[in-house]
């Protein structure tokens, strides 16, 4: 993905990143036994996600980090925005900020 960004990025266009999150993903709120389904031909993991919680955030953090890292090094705006946020009020924020940076 970085490689990607970093081409337009090398061909002056402007990039931003619009990172869209369900809050299950940020959060890891799961409690009891559940079925994750695999996608993109991994296999279905049944397990209990108490057992998973903390490795599964210190995992998703470092993610979040490498590419929001990534995004700062290569010039490309970075905005999280979560599914059960409004979408015009995720967008005005982003736009009033860029404003207040350009401006």
């Amino acid at each position: 993905m970085m490689a990607g960004l970093k081409h337009f990025r090398h061909r002056r266009h402007e990039v931003i990143v619009f990172h869209v999150l369900d809050p299950a993903e940020l959060e890891f709120p799961f409690r009891n036994t559940v079925l994750f389904k695999g996608l993109e031909q991994l296999p279905d993991v049944l397990t209990d996600p108490r057992s998973l919680r903390k490795a599964y955030l210190r995992e998703f953090d470092k993610y979040l980090h490498q590419i929001k890292k990534g995004c700062r090094t290569n010039n490309v705006d970075y905005v999280q925005i979560r599914t059960d946020q409004p979408l015009d009020v995720a967008l005005s924020s982003y736009l009033a900020s860029r404003l207040s940076r350009v401006g």
